[in-house]
């Protein structure tokens, strides 16, 4: 009996290390340390009222940040000069601001939601949309991603934006092989959890 908990209790361990290691470099690739200033969106699709996070990473000055959407400005505008479509130079605020960042020690942090039409009554435009941070007005991506390309999308994605997947899945999953692991274990426990059988006549 104590040998078959020994079993049991090894694998359950075992199982519990390999999903926390898969965690922790899944939340390290999600989340890179920023070395730049950089203004970042997530996620960068979705629809009407969409949760959309905002975040400023060593900021190089302390006045107040707002978010919101930027399209390019016309032809004219550029007087001739060829800029990326994601220049900031190339863009103009589409809206008001819709949350404001106070940076503190060079970070800060807002959630907005994806308007369902424009301050006018207009829908958003469909193509060449992007999410930008802006300081008097003027916008200011940093010297790390630029403007954050958004993809709008007929339905809205869940409150986190993250994921279509439900939360409580992974638990789910995590669960059944638990389970599973735990059936195994116990049907070797039955052999000596693989160790050598005593020879025919052996006590």
């Amino acid at each position: 009996m104590l040998s078959s908990y020994t079993c049991f209790l090894r694998g359950l361990l075992l199982l519990i290390a390999v999903v926390f290691f898969a965690r922790m470099v899944g939340a390290a690739q999600a989340a890179p340390l920023a070395t730049t200033s950089d203004c970042t969106f997530t996620p960068t699709q979705g629809g009407s009222a969409t949760l959309i996070h905002a975040q400023i990473d060593q900021w190089f000055s302390s006045a107040v940040v707002s978010v919101g959407f930027a399209v390019p400005k016309p032809v004219g505008e550029l007087q001739g000069a060829h800029r990326a479509a994601d220049d900031p130079q190339a863009l103009q605020p589409l809206t008001p601001p819709l949350a404001t960042m106070q940076p503190r020690n060079g970070h800060a942090e807002a959630t907005f939601r994806v308007p369902t039409n424009l301050s006018a009554g207009k829908q958003l435009p469909g193509r060449s949309l992007y999410l930008v941070c802006m300081v008097n007005g003027q916008i200011m991506m940093g010297d790390g991603a630029g403007p954050a390309l958004f993809t709008l999308t007929p339905s809205r994605l869940p409150v986190t934006g993250l994921s279509l997947v439900p939360v409580w899945l992974p638990f789910a999953m995590s669960g059944i092989i638990l389970l599973i692991a735990g059936g195994r274990l116990k049907r070797r426990s039955r052999c000596g959890c693989g160790g050598i059988s005593p020879a025919p006549g052996e006590p």
